[in-house]
């Protein structure tokens, strides 16, 4: 899927509300864009996406079923 780290931060936010505390790695403002970040972030996004789609409860939120379709997204970029 693609999903800017935005949509993965308002993600966390609303299951945050539920009490749960989830491994969503943390934003950075400065050095965003080197290399090395990004593929750790990376890394970081798909454990964090592991741990919620290997959760039954978690993995059948709507708001999960939502954030996971790839037709229920459409990125403004401009």
């Amino acid at each position: 899927i693609v999903r800017r780290y935005s949509d993965f931060d308002l993600l966390n936010n609303s299951l945050q509300i539920a009490g749960l505390s989830l491994p969503l790695p943390p934003k950075k403002l400065i050095g965003n864009m080197d290399r090395e970040f990004i593929a750790e972030r990376q890394k970081g996004l798909q454990n964090y996406l592991n741990v919620i789609t290997t959760n039954h409860i978690l993995s059948n939120c709507e708001l999960v079923k939502k954030f996971l379709d790839p037709n229920n997204y459409s990125a403004n970029y401009t």
